[in-house]
């Protein structure tokens, strides 16, 4: 399984049919995220603007800010594990049904 916060390897590793856990910044979602929620989960911060200035992150006309800090620090780590230990566990009775259906 795969969990990061940057879409690339998300991507490598859904092609190659590996289950994902990934944190996006709302605005990212929509062109980024996975297409389903069956073996990916889309964990969505829900941060518009600066954690540090304020200042509009959504407003495609809108300067950027400054500051390089974290966007999608609002989704708590608990969500992450939580979302992985439900693929694991999915995962795990997919892998057992095929080994009895293969029996």
């Amino acid at each position: 399984m795969n969990g990061r916060n940057d879409t690339g390897p998300r991507h490598l590793a859904a092609a190659v049919g590996t289950p994902t856990v990934a944190v996006y910044w709302c605005v990212n979602l929509v062109s980024y995220g996975p297409l389903t929620r069956t073996r990916h989960r889309p964990l969505i911060s829900w941060t518009t603007g600066c954690p540090v200035c304020g200042v509009d992150g959504v407003d495609p006309r809108g300067e950027r800010c400054p500051h390089d800090v974290s966007w999608v620090r609002d989704v708590p780590v608990d969500d992450v594990l939580e979302q992985a230990g439900d693929l694991l566990a999915e995962t795990r009775i997919a892998e057992g049904a095929t080994r009895r259906l293969r029996g």
